[in-house]
């Protein structure tokens, strides 16, 4: 993600977390997509308000990003040169 979308997003952080419905279908599809775990699905409903659970889900989504890169990046290393 470009530093100046990663500014945007950080700048309207509450914005999303005010506007940003969990329980309105948006856990199911993430799950079924794999990048909701049933452990981060139990996190985000500890949260106690709709702007919690709201939250929680916006700080688990970047670790996906972050997971998937690292695995591209394994890809890139050739199987022999882990030995």
């Amino acid at each position: 993600m470009e530093k100046l979308h990663k500014d945007i997003l950080i700048r309207l952080r509450k914005n999303v977390i005010d506007d940003l419905d969990v329980d309105n279908d948006i856990i199911q599809p993430l799950r079924n997509e794999y990048i909701l775990t049933e452990d981060h699905i139990k996190n985000i409903y500890i949260g106690a308000t709709k702007e919690e659970r709201a939250a929680k889900l916006l700080d688990i989504l970047p670790l996906y990003q972050r997971q998937q890169a690292a695995l591209e990046a394994a890809k890139m290393i050739p199987s022999d040169a882990a030995h």
